[in-house]
């Protein structure tokens, strides 16, 4: 694993046990009210049979994808965070393992690959996407979920400093959802443009399905915060 990667793992590690404390009991609106179902709306009509789930974190969406799911292999950097998954799942469809995604085996194959908010957190974006349809069946779904480039730098306030939209940028400061901010617990994660999410995406062989831009439900703010894209692994000719 190489240093960038063993960064992210140790950032997620320490957040881990704060992380499943508030998504098991609501604390994080976000992904209640807006991630979570339009994540099920969408992986409900999608192949199930046989899926990844990349980024898998505490593992408390990774369980109600089991619920429809016929199998599921669940992976993450974070090794507390894979610890705290399988401590707290009853699930036999499920397999959690503490992997980087780029070291996954060449002979594993998915109907259906899922990220939720994770992409923005990887660096090597081009490299990840051709991983990821290298371990679809053809015709395989890759559905995930990120910030939305457009207005996240706002919602962030990270916009007014010097800020290039159309440049790759990392972004270094406290973990925060909706509500509640992780103080002195800094995660990372990579503006990009979203042309450079599509580039990489039709590069990689894929053509898309649904662009979904998420809004709160109660319209608080007049952007849209999350992007949900759904895509289809192409056949070879």
């Amino acid at each position: 694993m190489t240093e960038k990667y063993k960064l992210i793992a140790h950032e997620w590690d320490i957040i881990a046990e704060q992380r499943l404390a508030d998504l098991k009991e609501g604390v994080d609106l976000s992904y209640k009210e807006i991630l979570r179902p339009n994540m099920i709306k969408v992986l409900s009509t999608c192949n199930l049979s046989s899926v990844l789930d990349i980024g898998c974190g505490v593992g408390v969406f990774t369980e109600e994808i089991g619920m429809i799911a016929e199998k599921i292999l669940a992976i993450d950097l974070s090794c507390k965070s894979i610890q705290l998954a399988k401590e707290n799942s009853s699930n036999p469809k499920i397999s959690y393992e503490c992997l980087n995604f780029l070291d996954l085996t060449a002979d594993q194959k998915f109907s259906t690959i899922y990220a939720n908010m994770l992409l923005m957190a990887l660096p090597e974006l081009p490299v990840v996407l051709k991983k990821v349809a290298a371990s679809l069946n053809d015709e395989g779904n890759f559905v995930f979920s990120i910030t939305h480039p457009s207005f996240w730098p706002i919602y962030w306030n990270y916009s007014a400093n010097d800020f290039n939209y159309n440049a790759e940028t990392e972004i270094i400061t406290d973990f925060r959802i909706r509500n509640k901010t992780y103080h002195n617990l800094q995660t990372r994660h990579y503006h990009r443009p979203i042309s450079m999410y599509i580039d990489s995406l039709l590069s990689a062989g894929f053509r898309l399905k649904k662009f979904i831009e998420l809004r709160d439900i109660d319209n608080k703010y007049w952007y849209p915060r999350f992007l949900l894209i759904v895509c289809i692994k192409t056949t070879p000719l």
